[in-house]
């Protein structure tokens, strides 16, 4: 599953450099998802801590939205003929931040393999 970068602000799945036709091509089942940006994907106020409490997750939701992406792709890929147990995610720049970000989360992890492109683990764009 592909993550475009772009800083958390703009970026989308249908950049030209990105396209995944090749890989499709060789056989892989390339799928590319869009995720929230921005102040829609990663607002951070103080008065989002009300009833979270201080130092939880609480406005993360493109982060939310690639997890949603990535269980839905683990519990839908073998419909498109790709196998559950050895789905690689692959993100650039914020990208590869954000896998970094699911990686270090407490979830369970719906996949098994990272690429990390051209982004610092913990970079900050």
């Amino acid at each position: 599953m592909w993550i475009h970068g772009g800083a958390y602000q703009c970026g989308m799945t249908a950049e030209p450099e990105f396209d995944g036709s090749a890989l499709a091509r060789m056989g892989v089942v390339v799928v590319s998802v869009a995720y929230r940006l921005n102040v829609l994907g990663f607002l951070a106020h103080r008065d989002l801590e009300e009833g979270v409490g201080p130092g939880k997750p609480t406005a993360n939701l493109g982060l939310l939205d690639q997890r949603m992406a990535l269980l839905w792709v683990r519990d839908a890929i073998r419909a498109f003929g790709g196998d559950p147990s050895r789905i690689t995610v692959f993100g650039q720049s914020a990208g590869a931040s954000s896998i970094l970000a699911h990686i270090c989360s407490s979830c369970d992890l719906p996949f098994s393999r990272a690429i990390m492109q051209s982004g610092g683990g913990l970079g900050v764009f």
